[in-house]
């Protein structure tokens, strides 16, 4: 008598769930796209929490079920710390909304921040997603038995991805997130001077770079870099940008435009 076939029963799972200001992309473990969702009114966040529900997994048994989310422009924030003698990396939680209430003229209390830990004696980098979001996706996670693994600022997840790459001195990293035009893009630059982040600014950037790397540069009061690192999709013309300062590395995503 033949043995019934077993069906397999995933009780584990992993997905990466992008969101920018026009579309929601859901990658698998291995990083292929699953499914892509527009948003129905472009930088709205009124339009990104529906996306989100479209393309959060939903488990179909119980198990370990993980989810990493990467927000892209417009719902994130950068801007730089300086330095001050903290003990702890949560210590410098309340720096971040101060500076961000006083740089933004905003309330603090709607955006949750996050400070890279970047050891003794070194300025660092913040980032603010907005609150709503956060707890919008935890319910949704709960609701759904997946856990929420992290809600990460692209920028510093693709510097973290690149880090061995990324030599110190007197430099810019720059990471390309391209709008809904192909051509079109949004360009965080942040600026470091031997391990201190000194400047960050985000501005609208077509090819070439060079103009809006000295445009960068001015609006952070910071000197032309010796090195650019410029983390960008495959997409981007490698030739658009001064070769003798700029290296390029690969955006670890591929979100469909």
């Amino acid at each position: 008598m033949c043995a019934r076939p077993r069906r397999e029963v995933k009780w584990w799972s992993q997905s990466t769930v992008w969101l920018d200001g026009y579309r929601a992309c859901r990658f698998g473990a291995s990083g292929q796209v699953e499914a892509v969702f527009s948003l129905a009114s472009p930088y709205e966040m009124s339009a990104a929490l529906p996306a989100l529900d479209a393309l959060l997994p939903e488990p179909q048994t119980f198990g370990v079920h993980r989810l990493r989310l990467l927000v892209g422009a417009p719902f994130v924030c950068y801007y730089a710390l300086p330095w001050r003698a903290l003990p702890r990396p949560v210590d410098w939680l309340p720096l971040a909304r101060m500076q961000f209430v006083q740089g933004a003229g905003g309330g603090a209390e709607t955006w949750r921040f996050n400070v890279q830990d970047r050891g003794w004696g070194r300025a660092r980098l913040a980032a603010a997603v907005p609150e709503l979001l956060c707890g919008h996706l935890a319910r949704q996670c709960k609701q759904r038995r997946i856990s929420l693994h992290t809600v990460e600022p692209a920028y510093t997840y693709a510097v973290s991805q690149h880090r061995r790459h990324i030599a110190d001195g007197e430099i810019a990293v720059v990471e390309l997130e391209e709008m809904e035009s192909k051509g079109v893009y949004v360009a965080n630059i942040g600026f470091r001077s031997n391990g201190h982040w000194s400047g960050f600014v985000t501005l609208p950037a077509l090819e070439p770079f060079d103009r809006v790397f000295r445009d960068a540069a001015s609006l952070c009061d910071a000197p032309l870099p010796e090195r650019i690192y410029v983390i960008a999709p495959d997409t981007v013309d490698r030739k658009a940008a001064d070769a003798s300062r700029t290296h390029w590395l690969t955006v670890p995503w591929s979100v469909p435009v």
